[in-house]
């Protein structure tokens, strides 16, 4: 309420007053008039004394009307301006009128509302930030299929929600004891089996329900979780169809910190995402040992065509797995190669076998012929409605770096990544192995004629990555007695058919 209304209230409360003390005197003067007429001195005297009385009368009742009304609406001032505050979301105003009759009481009351609009905002506050964060947390558990990167992203979700900075996440292992997957603000997660027992997040999954942990105001020696030493904390159980399989707990050393279930709700809530995620992991991963299995049969079928490349799809399925590791691609990516990878010589089942069994060298008709198999790989994987994007590499896996590959002409980034990789795997293989024609090459030769042919033949920064992994895991520098092909007849070394 502005100055200018305040004052124009005020006028209005006292205008009656004012108007009343007029009238008095008025009435007191005319009185006094109509004595003073008599015309005796005692008459005058009376006349005199009423009127100066009458005067003085309204005088003073005319000043009591004026500050009552500003006293009245000064308190209503304070309250209307309060109002205005609120009205802007200011919901710590407080007004400090007089416990007084009405205007007390009403003061008294916009105080408690305004109390009750504060509480109700840092809940509706508290509430957004908790959909916000489920809906955030939601998103990443949906995004991922490695359980290690699904339970470090539920944990950093549920202590941004709750507002602590420990936690864990255990998970019951094949043995059946319960792991520490996941964990933050612990000082070490080299925990026994016993101790991870005697926890919080044991006795929840023993359970299968929520546990709370707040100090006691009245005790000194609050008591601690085993795991992570906190002395404020909660736990939930990851329950799936088959029973409790892990639990997550968090909390804090600061003992001012209390949870609350509304606290446990939230996580709970969480608790209900993982459990789902881990489902789908699982589920997944059965549906990749199925395709694997068909497909390492399907390649299995290819590589009986040629006694002399048995075993090769699988070892170039190795390699570009190696690669994919060392050049950290996606997981996708990662399933898209080896796949493609087992995959890769299928068109070869449309190659004649007078070509593929061919002891010695190809015509050029032939050669043709043999260049033909990454299409006819690609129309027979076509229709196959394979989870990953397998066509493009089995199509491109014989495509080079400078252009002159088969059956596109692509060129540099031009060609699919994966086929890049894959064609540095299948080559690699091919030229340590043995064929009929020659004898295959020794691993450090292979090395040497990847190195010759980057930026010509293959990607440089994928020979680079391919040379890496080798080293790093060591299973390059010969095929082995797993990987070894059937033994060949020793030709000119020089070219080779893969």
């Amino acid at each position: 309420m502005s100055s200018r209304r305040a004052n124009t209230l005020s006028t209005r409360i006292a205008a009656p007053l004012v108007g009343a003390a007029i009238l008095l005197g008025l009435a007191g003067l005319l009185l006094a008039l109509a004595i003073s007429r008599g015309g005796t001195a005692g008459g005058l005297d009376v006349a005199l004394a009423l009127g100066i009385w009458t005067v003085l009368s309204a005088s003073v009742f005319t000043v009591i009307a004026v500050l009552v009304a500003r006293r009245v609406t000064s308190r209503l001032h304070t309250l209307a301006e309060g109002a205005r505050r609120v009205a802007e979301g200011d919901y710590s105003v407080r007004v400090a009128v007089p416990a007084e009759r009405e205007i007390g009481e009403l003061a008294v009351g916009f105080n408690g509302m305004a109390l009750a609009l504060a509480e109700r905002e840092e809940s509706l506050a508290r509430k957004v930030l908790d959909l916000s964060a489920l809906h955030e947390s939601s998103r990443l558990l949906g995004s991922t299929l490695e359980l290690d990167r699904l339970l470090d992203s539920a944990l950093d979700s549920a202590l941004r929600v709750c507002g602590v900075d420990t936690g864990s996440v255990v998970i019951r292992g094949e043995s059946g004891a319960l792991e520490i997957r996941a964990h933050r603000g612990l000082q070490t997660a080299d925990v026994s089996e016993v101790q991870v027992s005697s926890s919080m997040a044991g006795w929840v999954v023993r359970e299968s329900r929520p546990l709370i942990m707040n100090p006691s105001r009245d005790d000194e020696g609050a008591h601690a979780d085993t795991i992570s030493g906190v002395t404020s904390a909660m736990c939930v159980p990851l329950v799936s169809i088959d029973g409790p399989i892990g639990a997550v707990t968090v909390g804090t050393r600061d003992e001012g910190v209390r949870f609350a279930s509304d606290d446990v709700r939230v996580l709970a809530t969480i608790a209900n995402h993982v459990t789902t995620a881990i489902g789908t992991i699982e589920a997944f991963g059965d549906l990749h040992d199925s395709y694997l299995a068909t497909v390492r049969s399907l390649a299995a079928a290819v590589d009986a065509k040629d006694p002399y490349t048995r075993g090769h799809s699988d070892r170039v399925a190795h390699f570009a797995t190696l690669t994919a590791t060392e050049m950290e691609l996606s997981h996708d990516q990662h399933m898209a190669l080896e796949m493609a990878a087992y995959l890769h010589d299928i068109g070869k089942i449309g190659i004649p076998e007078e070509i593929l069994l061919k002891p010695g060298a190809l015509t050029g008709e032939e050669m043709s012929r043999m260049r033909h198999h990454p299409l006819i790989g690609a129309n027979i994987l076509d229709p196959v409605a394979f989870p990953w994007p397998i066509t493009p590499v089995v199509r491109h896996h014989h495509e080079r770096w400078d252009g002159s590959g088969y059956p596109s002409g692509l060129r540099a980034a031009g060609i699919p990544l994966l086929a890049r990789i894959l064609a540095v795997a299948d080559a690699y293989e091919a030229m340590i192995a043995d064929r009929p024609y020659r004898a295959g090459r020794t691993a450090e030769a292979g090395r040497a004629e990847l190195k010759a042919c980057a930026g010509s033949q293959f990607d440089p920064q994928v020979v680079t990555a391919f040379i890496a992994a080798l080293d790093s895991d060591g299973s390059g520098d010969t095929l082995g007695p797993a990987l070894t092909s059937a033994p060949g007849t020793v030709s000119d070394v020089g070219g080779y058919v893969h």
